[in-house]
């Protein structure tokens, strides 16, 4: 019988992995604001489960299993949903859902997942623009790519924002940088760190200056 802590691991390790990569004890650790002996201790655990959860060999990193993998896209798909009702259904804002829906995720029902889905008439995204899985854990990847690698003198709209920070969200509300926000590469300057760029729309644009940490956090798409 799995508890939030082990859902929360097993969610992680989907979060942090990529094309099938093992996820290392430390970076899960450090991921989770936990020690490494406390993930060591989980995974192992998770391992020995039947079903098995995790593959997990010492020195070689975690990798979810099939098992494992539904789960994780179960929990996604239940913590994106319930932020998306947060903003469409209480307004609350980008920033202030991440915990909430947290707390939420870990207690709701199949049922009330699936009534939530019904209600916002299946979104296709969370407020921060990444993708909800299905019912059967079919998730679609967006086609786009991180700010950072825009080239000078494209136009692109933002397509979602990979941080859960409150006040990362803030800032970027503060400048404009909110879903489907239209903007411009003025200036890229990879070496200094720093991107300049023209937000909003014909007659209302403004210049911003931001950070490398920003430009590969915020993902971008063509602009219709």
């Amino acid at each position: 019988m799995r508890g939030q802590a082990a859902e929360d691991y097993i969610r992680a390790t989907l979060t942090l992995s990529e094309a099938g990569r093992r996820v290392s004890t430390s970076t899960l650790a450090e991921h989770l604001g936990v020690k490494p002996s406390s993930v060591t201790a989980m995974v192992k655990r998770l391992s020995q489960q039947r079903p098995r959860l995790v593959d997990y060999q010492s020195h070689q990193g975690i990798r979810l299993t099939p098992a494992g993998t539904r789960i994780a896209l179960d929990m996604v798909r239940r913590h994106r949903l319930i932020e998306q009702f947060l903003v469409t259904a209480l307004e609350y804002r980008w920033d202030e859902v991440h915990d909430e829906a947290h707390r939420l995720e870990h207690c709701v029902s199949p049922m009330f997942v699936d009534r939530i889905d019904r209600l916002l008439q299946h979104p296709k995204v969370d407020p921060h623009g990444r993708p909800i899985p299905r019912e059967n854990g079919q998730m679609t990847a967006p086609n786009e790519h991180p700010l950072s690698e825009v080239q000078v003198g494209t136009v692109v709209r933002v397509s979602s924002v990979r941080a859960k920070g409150a006040e990362f969200l803030q800032y970027l509300a503060r400048i404009g940088l909110g879903l489907n926000a239209s903007l411009e590469v003025i200036e890229a300057d990879s070496v200094a760190g720093v991107w300049r760029i023209e937000v909003g729309s014909s007659g209302d644009q403004r210049q911003h200056v931001i950070s490398a940490v920003t430009a590969d956090k915020v993902f971008v798409s063509e602009a219709d």
